[in-house]
């Protein structure tokens, strides 16, 4: 993102939670692990490949729900909800 666009970003509500995010990035990696972890729990899905595992458990890879995450800030960001 360019300079100005992130300091016009920064001027909207609720902007300093969303520009934080990033920051976050290197730290949720871990969360990756944890949801492989946890598919790995039921023994009836163990010899299925990761993404099989999660269309089982009808849960969102986690690039999925945190492109959703990123949507619903954003979204507040716009409508100025808290």
């Amino acid at each position: 993102m360019e300079r100005e666009n992130i300091a016009g970003l920064a001027r909207l509500p609720g902007a300093s939670q969303y520009l934080t995010l990033t920051v976050w990035e290197s730290f949720l990696q871990s969360d990756l692990g944890i949801q492989h972890r946890f598919t790995r729990m039921f023994p009836d899905l163990l010899r299925l490949p990761y993404l099989r595992r999660l269309q089982h458990l009808k849960l969102w890879t986690l690039e999925v729900r945190r492109v959703r995450a990123d949507l619903i800030e954003v979204y507040k960001i716009i409508y100025r909800i808290s």
